[in-house]
């Protein structure tokens, strides 16, 4: 992720945001950050990194310069990861004010190209230094672009640091996850704090907020833009005495919006987990049913999710799951 930051001066100085907890989470990140960092350097051609943490401390990183100017590097070492070994180079300046996300499994460093530099980071997991690990930025297998190596300011343990073919790295890549009405809905939510727990770290929480489901050009690009392995299709229109009085809006987001997430899935090659309801069969068994029931809508809700289903097991990449209630967790 690359963030801009909104700057704002006059004649005195200036004011900037740096973290907001609920704009971030419309972005796409919902982690939870526990510790703040700053990283002072006086020199230019002053390198930090690559460095990383082991095991449970592992770290994402949401990093800026407010002082000076820094070639931030960032190294995907997540084994089956789609850019695995492959390395960014973004430069981060006071006068661009643009915050990264460096996710868990990648190597992070960054180089001096103005002194002073005052680098800030805010953290997923705490520092711990016995979980402290890195490799030299000069390895060749990674061969990051540094120009003058020879000039390069390292500290006496970057100096030390091994090769990547000389550590043992345990970082797996884990699929990129999408879940619709992550945020203000009630079981989307829910979806994203299980994700984490199972270790997921790659999650775009999208919301009403951020895409109109009815729009098929602001589903397609938000899909396209964060390119997800997997969807868990949790947003609909779920008042079910509403949908009976507005069938056209309930016929939109159940109907169209789901249509619009298949296709894009499509373009991507992305999985789609479509959570559906047994309001699509007609609700005089007891609730028992099997999965070859015949569905027999008797509701504006049931008959919009069915038709959803019907669109989504038309692609090959699906999971339908029926549930009869869902109810949030306790914060």
């Amino acid at each position: 992720y690359i963030i801009k930051l909104d700057f704002h001066g006059d004649h005195r100085g200036g004011f900037v945001e740096t973290f907001n907890e609920e704009r971030y989470k419309i972005l796409g990140l919902v982690h939870k950050f526990v510790q703040d960092n700053m990283s002072y350097s006086i020199h230019e051609r002053v390198f930090r990194g690559l460095h990383f943490q082991k095991g449970e401390y592992s770290q994402g990183k949401l990093v800026s310069c407010s002082d000076g100017e820094v070639a931030d590097y960032i190294v995907d070492v997540r084994k089956g990861s789609p850019t695995y070994m492959k390395s960014e180079r973004i430069v981060l300046s006071k006068d661009n004010q643009v915050q990264v996300y460096v996710p868990e499994g990648c190597l992070h460093g960054f180089e001096v190209l103005k002194a002073p530099v005052t680098f800030n980071y805010k953290v997923t997991r705490p520092y711990n230094q016995e979980a402290d690990g890195g490799v030299l930025c000069t390895d060749p297998a990674i061969n990051l672009p540094l120009p003058d190596l020879d000039k390069m300011v390292l500290s006496e343990k970057d100096q030390k640091l091994p090769l990547l073919k000389d550590i043992e790295l345990d970082y797996v890549y884990k699929p990129r996850c999408l879940v619709t009405g992550a945020i203000t809905g009630q079981l989307g939510p829910e979806v994203v704090k299980e994700l984490e727990k199972r270790g997921y770290r790659d999650i775009y929480a999208l919301d009403k907020a951020i895409v109109d489901l009815t729009n098929e050009e602001s589903v397609k690009d938000a899909i396209s833009r964060f390119s997800p392995d997997i969807i868990f299709h949790c947003a609909a229109y779920t008042d079910v005495d509403g949908a009976q009085r507005n069938s056209d809006l309930a016929s939109k987001i159940n109907v169209n919006g789901t249509k619009y997430i298949v296709e894009a899935s499509k373009e991507i090659d992305a999985k789609v987990i479509y959570i559906s309801t047994d309001y699509v069969f007609k609700g005089t068994d007891d609730g028992i049913y099997e999965t070859t029931s015949i569905p027999n809508p008797q509701s504006v809700y049931g008959k919009t999710k069915l038709e959803g289903e019907r669109i989504v097991a038309s692609y090959l990449k699906h999971f339908i799951v029926r549930t009869s209630w869902v109810f949030g967790g306790i914060n």
